[in-house]
Order: C-alpha cells, then sequence, then structure tokens
C-alpha cells in the first residue's frame, strides 16, 4: 500500500491535537465531577442548615404557642375569678339592699292599705271594735287611728283608739306586759276576741282585713285574755310595737 504523504502530514498534525482534547475533556470531565461533587455536598450542608433552621423556628413558634396559650389560660382565670368576684360583690349588695329595705320598712311607721283592707272587709259580717295600742310605741296611735279610719270607712261601729290599760296591782297578770295582759302578742297587731268569737265570721273579717292589707307587721289572732277580758260580741285590735329587727327572718327579695 502506498503511503499518500498529505494524509500522513494530515494525520500528524492532528494526532497531538486530538491527545490534547481528550486530555482537556478528561479534565473538564474531572472537574465538572469535582464541581458537581461539590454542589452536592454543597446541597446537602444547606439542606441541613434549613431543616435545622426550621426545626429550631418550629419549636420556638410552638414554645411561644404554648406560652401564649398558657397565659391565655391564666387570663381566664382571672376573668373567671374576676367575674366571680364581681358575683359575689353583687350579691352582697343585693343582700344589703334588701336588709336597708327591711329595716326601711320597720324604721317606717305602720300603715294599712285601705283599698285591700275595704276590699277585704266589705260585706262580710260585722261586730264592735276596740282599739288598744301601746302608748310607748312610737306609731302606735297613728296606726290605731288609721285602723279606726279603715273601719269606719266600712261602716263597722267602733270606738276611739285609747292606749293599753295597766293591769291592776292586785291581779295575777301584774307583772305581765300590757300587750300580752290585752290578750295580743308582745309585738305587731293581734285581733282578739273570745274562745267561741274567735270562729266567728266578724273576727275571720278583721283578721283577714289586717293581715292582707299590709304586710309589713305580723298579725295575730287571740281567744282573749284573763287580765283584761274582752267583751261578748266585741272585738279588740292589740296594737304592740313593731318587731325588734334581730328578730326577724332574713329579707326576702321583693316581688
Amino acid at each position: 500500500m502506498a503511503v499518500d504523504p498529505s494524509l500522513l502530514e494530515w494525520a500528524e498534525y492532528w494526532y497531538p491535537i486530538s491527545w490534547k482534547g481528550v486530555l482537556t475533556g478528561g479534565i473538564i470531565t474531572a472537574v465538572g465531577a469535582c464541581a458537581t461533587i461539590a454542589f452536592l455536598l454543597l446541597q446537602w450542608r444547606t439542606t441541613t442548615i434549613r431543616e435545622e433552621q426550621s426545626d429550631w423556628r418550629t419549636s420556638v413558634v410552638e414554645a411561644d404557642t404554648a406560652k401564649a396559650k398558657a397565659e391565655l389560660g391564666t387570663a381566664q382565670a382571672d376573668i373567671a375569678k374576676a367575674n366571680a368576684q364581681i358575683a359575689e360583690a353583687n350579691a352582697q349588695t343585693k343582700e344589703a339592699e334588701l336588709k336597708l329595705e327591711q329595716l326601711r320598712k320597720l324604721a317606717s311607721p305602720r300603715g294599712i292599705n285601705h283599698p285591700i283592707f275595704e276590699a277585704e272587709i266589705k260585706g262580710k259580717p260585722k261586730a264592735p271594735v276596740v282599739i288598744w295600742y301601746m302608748p310607748d310605741s312610737s306609731d302606735g296611735w297613728q296606726f290605731a287611728f288609721q285602723l279606726q279610719v279603715a273601719l269606719m270607712s266600712a261602716e263597722w261601729e267602733v270606738a276611739p283608739p285609747k292606749p293599753i290599760p295597766e293591769v291592776p296591782q292586785a291581779s295575777l297578770w301584774r307583772d305581765t306586759p300590757r300587750a300580752m295582759a290585752a290578750g295580743g302578742q308582745p309585738s305587731g297587731v293581734t285581733v282578739v276576741g273570745t274562745d267561741y268569737e274567735m270562729n266567728d265570721p266578724a273576727f275571720k273579717a278583721l283578721y283577714d282585713a289586717l293581715a292582707k292589707s299590709n304586710t309589713e307587721f305580723a298579725t295575730y289572732g287571740s281567744g282573749g285574755s284573763q287580765a283584761l277580758p274582752v267583751p261578748t260580741g266585741t272585738l279588740r285590735v292589740v296594737i304592740a310595737g313593731k318587731i325588734d329587727p334581730i328578730f326577724t327572718n332574713k329579707p326576702q327579695p321583693a316581688k
């Protein structure tokens, strides 16, 4: 085979260049591989850092959330405690107002609701009435006068009010309180008849009218008095002093 000088010349020229190209390509490939490895390491490291930072941020958020929840729970507990204190204060204020109202009623003069009294006693059987009051009671005469006016308006026979007579010294009842000696209770208002008259319609009518016309005083019924007997056929109203506040029941809310 004959040698072609031009072809040999071309091969001689490109042979070292090709080796240089292969070497350069190898270097480039090696550099690329190193760069790839470096970038992979960089990616791993940055990923690790991001995950660590993400975990840290998550833990911080969770800690802040837990703290906020704890503070919210404390605030809610404080609010509940404050509401309980407010409710207790309101209850105490309400109780104080009720007691004050009770004391106001006890301190005020007793009176009669005339429309209710007349409605209760109107058309009922009648009987003569005598009104006795405790002279030492601050509102005794005033209440006795109101009762006289109410009975007169209802066309009942009623004598002018007078103080409860003192028990005679010779009587066995001389040491008994005057209201009780007259057949009444030591406080409040008592309708006094005889044992027989307590079943009488007139006795019941007067008792009911007094009891329903005003609830600010206690109303009682009595079957007579041995110290100061009640004349047959007559009803006596004994007006004693007002009830002492320390003996009253717990005040009830106004209806």
